[in-house]
């Protein structure tokens, strides 16, 4: 099993939080999020949100169940 995809996906998880941690504007940079992982990792809603739940638990994102409405 090759870590091809897994490895992308991080490498732009962490290229996405830097982004977001140097802006406080926290609701549009968690959109940007959403739309660039659904984008750049061709994933699904639902595996977007499980990396953002993810996230969440550990702290490393706030709040984004606000934005299911508008995705």
């Amino acid at each position: 099993m090759t870590q091809g995809p897994q490895q992308k996906i991080l490498c732009v998880i962490a290229k996405l939080l830097e982004e977001y941690e140097l802006c406080p504007d926290g609701t549009r940079e968690l959109e940007m999020l959403f739309y660039n992982l659904k984008q750049h990792c061709d994933l699904e809603y639902h595996q977007v949100e499980n990396i953002l739940k993810k996230l969440k638990q550990e702290g490393i994102i706030e709040d984004f169940e606000h934005l299911s409405d508008t995705i």
